[in-house]
């Protein structure tokens, strides 16, 4: 008997099972988990949730500073404050934007599973029919549905919105290669 995309292990949904679906899915079935997708985002959601409120806090000490500190002092104070606060924020976005991101694969890992265990049912289900009936069973066309369903959920991950820029860090461009080349190591220019 088919599963109907059971859900089990630690709340996932699972492969169904038999050797129909197997064949059918197999290869295609994502080992991510869902729910680890998920836990990412909360993460990301929560610690981004403590920035603003860090924001707020320093927005909040940005308003009381001019009665604490005159002159100079205060005007450093105040654009410090002002400098922490913006850069707190700037946090706040990225973390949520990563949680958005987050939200979005998972939403794809969860359609995916969906689509690839009504492939895989309904696969089991011919092929045990195939077996009771002593037909032969072809799964080709699973795995041609399942290899779209595959191919149009790698697009999905891909179009998702990508995270904002850790505030610092809107120049580069990437990581930077590192080097072990010294001053010394350099080759001299002809006449030096």
């Amino acid at each position: 008997m088919p599963a109907a995309g059971s859900f089990g292990g630690a709340g996932d949904i699972q492969r169904p099972p038999g050797v129909g679906a197997e064949m059918a899915i197999g290869e295609f079935w994502p080992s991510i988990s869902e729910n680890d997708i998920q836990s990412v985002a909360d993460e990301h959601r929560a610690a981004a949730n403590r920035f603003s409120d860090y924001g707020d806090t320093l927005k909040r000490k940005r308003r009381e500073s001019p009665d604490l500190l005159q002159g100079q002092a205060g005007v450093a104070r105040v654009d410090r404050l002002t400098e922490m606060m913006r850069h707190a924020y700037a946090v706040a976005d990225h973390l949520g934007s990563k949680a958005v991101t987050a939200g979005e694969y998972k939403s794809t890992v969860v359609g995916l599973k969906m689509a690839l265990t009504a492939i895989g049912d309904a696969a089991q289900n011919d092929w045990e029919t195939a077996q009771k009936n002593k037909t032969p069973f072809s799964v080709e066309r699973y795995k041609a549905e399942a290899a779209t369903v595959q191919s149009v959920a790698l697009g999905d991950i891909a179009a998702a919105p990508p995270p904002r820029p850790m505030p610092g860090k809107d120049n580069e461009q990437g990581a930077t290669p590192a080097s072990n080349e010294q001053e010394k190591d350099r080759p001299r220019e002809p006449g030096k």
